[in-house]
């Protein structure tokens, strides 16, 4: 076990552990926190790849919790042009309590931003940006909750904005599902994988539960977005519930990378029940759900709502790449970077977003439900109200 500590003035985080492994051929899990100035940090792979990719995790949102400032202060109708403004104001009446006048007239905090579309740049307000709430008090009251959808953090600049695109790309099509219960197939699982442990992860969740992997990729989406779902009624077992989703161009390793989510999300729940701490020490709102919903009820739930389509080619025409896709559905798609310069070269922090798609994913929370993908009140009975279950 690697267990290292920082100063609290550091910026670097205050604990990185490394836990054991459960058997010599599951993956690694390497675990961030951070003095409760971020939301915990983790990763799973080999040794190395997890603790790059939690190290990764916590300078993303390091930068998206504490280090974004403001560029001005204005109304939303002087930062961009009108068609570009009336897509956000759209997004804020749906989340706020304000009319449109009151939207109009308020001088929000604003950030530099580029239409991926046109490369044109302007500006849109922080808050559909920052994660923190001081520099951006005044304006919490039309937009109270967000998340990191759409945020990624890379070496490769390019790395950076396909993370940021794909990640868009996957949690809106989790909602979709949630909301709608429609997933497009189940995907066929054998143990036999190139990756060793991944057929070790499949034998040890088949063995304590039922595991379920669905394709819930978006129609005429490129690549594939996977949900792997696990779930156990054995009495005594501390894990009931687990959820992976990951987006890749590759089936097999869209797959592959669902399932290692499953498994960190899985490790990361065991260890907090084993260490005996409260729900009342969790910050994160999607965590507190996530572990609320750890239950075999909310396994079932889900497999029992869920219907599937498979997308005929000749209705619904494949897109070559994801910008390709979000084309067609909105003429807004806006991306937000920054750069760090380090001893080896420049870190790059990215996020993708658009106000014709879901903004956040706690659709239980203030959020823009009438958008491009989706209207208010054409989904499943109830789920609009319920945060959908995955942390």
């Amino acid at each position: 076990m690697i267990n290292l500590y920082s100063n609290i003035m550091s910026s670097w985080p205050a604990s990185i552990v490394m836990s054991p492994k459960l058997s010599r051929l599951t993956p690694s899990i390497a675990q961030i926190w951070d003095y409760e100035r971020i939301s915990p940090a983790s990763a799973v792979g080999s040794s190395l790849k997890s603790l790059q990719g939690a190290i990764g995790e916590y300078l993303e949102r390091k930068h998206f919790f504490n280090e974004i400032v403001p560029a001005s202060q204005k109304k939303i109708v002087d930062m961009m042009p009108e068609s570009w403004a009336q897509a956000f104001i759209k997004v804020l009446k749906q989340t706020s309590a304000e009319d449109e006048d009151a939207i109009k007239r308020h001088n929000f905090n604003a950030s530099h931003v580029v239409n991926m579309f046109t490369l044109e740049k302007a500006e849109i307000p922080t808050i559909f940006i920052t994660l923190e709430n001081v520099s951006v008090r005044e304006d919490c009251r039309f937009y109270p909750f967000r998340d990191t959808c759409g945020c990624s953090c890379h070496v490769d600049f390019h790395q950076a904005v396909n993370g940021s695109l794909g990640e868009l790309l996957e949690r809106q099509a989790l909602l979709i599902y949630w909301l709608t219960g429609v997933a497009k197939e189940e995907v066929r699982l054998t143990t036999s994988t190139a990756n060793e442990y991944i057929g070790e992860l499949i034998r040890n969740l088949r063995t304590e539960g039922s595991l379920t992997v669905l394709d819930i990729t978006l129609p005429g989406a490129p690549g594939y977005v996977i949900l792997s779902l696990y779930g156990t009624h054995k009495k005594g077992n501390s894990i009931q519930y687990g959820a992976g989703l990951s987006y890749s161009m590759n089936k097999e390793k869209a797959v592959e990378k669902s399932l290692i989510e499953l498994w960190q999300s899985y490790i990361c729940m065991h260890n907090f029940i084993i260490g005996d701490y409260e729900e009342e020490e969790l910050i994160d709102r999607y965590q507190i759900h996530f572990m609320k919903c750890n239950k075999y009820e909310t396994y079932r739930a889900l497999l029992d709502s869920t219907t599937f389509h498979q997308h005929k080619v000749s209705t619904t025409p494949r897109y070559k790449t994801v910008v390709d896709y979000f084309r067609h559905l909105t003429p807004h798609l806006f991306l937000y970077c920054a750069r760090e310069k380090t001893p080896t070269g420049m870190l790059w922090y990215t996020k993708a977003l658009s106000p014709d798609l879901f903004m956040h994913m706690d659709n239980s929370s203030p959020v823009n439900l009438n958008n491009s993908l989706y209207t208010q009140g054409t989904g499943l009975a109830g789920r609009e109200r319920v945060m959908v279950p995955f942390p």
